[in-house]
């Protein structure tokens, strides 16, 4: 139990800053600045930035995990598909959550179904780019063949 209690702890104060930062960015911009009503654009770099950041830090949770002996080895492939995975699951309950405001408190988050899947699609991306660039700095004797 310790071991696992280890590794959520180790991958919060490792990565969890990077999800942190883009909600706060998000929430400073949109509710001291306004920033959406003069630039509704801020949206997709938020959602682009949000995958970035999430992707990040389950490519550290994935990281620790396997330095803790919590995963079993990896290959590149499933490296890839958990992080996008788990990346893709977080984006689509983003969008559940702003759905929920906008239906139950009365917020205009969602602005139709195009804005919900490009929302959707620049989260997914910024994930897959962050995944895929990570393989480019993780050391090669962390996959196995």
């Amino acid at each position: 139990m310790k071991k696992y209690l280890d590794w959520v702890i180790r991958t919060i104060v490792k990565a969890g800053w990077a999800p942190i930062l883009v909600f706060t960015i998000h929430l400073v911009s949109a509710r001291v600045y306004g920033i959406y009503t003069y630039y509704p654009n801020f949206d997709d770099i938020m959602h682009f930035s949000g995958g970035c950041a999430i992707s990040f830090f389950f490519i550290n949770a994935l990281i620790i995990g396997k330095e803790l002996k919590v995963f079993i080895a990896f290959n590149k492939f499933s490296f890839i598909t958990s992080v996008f995975a788990y990346t893709s699951t977080v984006t689509i309950f983003w969008e559940f959550l702003e759905w929920a405001s906008d239906h139950y408190l009365g917020t205009y988050m969602q602005n139709g179904i195009d804005d919900t899947m490009l929302d959707m699609a620049l989260g997914m991306t910024g994930g897959l780019l962050v995944v895929l660039s990570s393989l480019l700095i993780i050391e090669k004797n962390f996959f196995e063949k």
